[in-house]
């Protein structure tokens, strides 16, 4: 929540490029019905984040490429009745890397690195 208002602050931050936050959501909007919306870009890399407030909504992505065809193809989409506002997250708003990255940083063994995105999936994810 942080790097998110300090984003929206104006204060400069890297931004991600497998995660996409989706801004002005109609409250009837379930998601399922996002999750269908973004998934016909790619698979996402956990369930879609979207707060009780449905006023925005977190997007992650396995692939980087697929990330970036979400993002033109969804651009200004009417969800409803109102179009909606994509923007790339802050990086580090969610700690889980896209397999691009975490096969890259990877030194070649198995070790506790394996475990660590599995533990940080958990990080902002509620139950709807």
């Amino acid at each position: 929540v942080a790097l998110l208002e300090k984003a929206s602050a104006g204060g400069s931050l890297t931004r991600s490029t497998s995660i996409i936050l989706v801004k002005n959501l109609p409250f009837e909007v379930t998601s399922s019905e996002l999750s269908a919306l973004f998934e016909r870009f790619g698979s996402l890399a956990g369930p879609l984040i979207l707060p009780p407030t449905k006023t925005l909504a977190l997007v992650q992505y396995l692939e980087t490429s697929d990330a970036a065809r979400a993002f033109k193809g969804l651009a200004y989409k009417r969800v409803g009745k109102v179009p909606i506002y994509l923007e790339w997250a802050p990086e580090g708003v969610l700690d889980l890397k896209p397999r691009e990255e975490e096969e890259a940083s990877k030194p070649g063994g198995r070790g506790e690195e394996e475990e660590e995105p599995e533990e940080k999936s958990e990080v902002g994810v509620s139950p709807l």
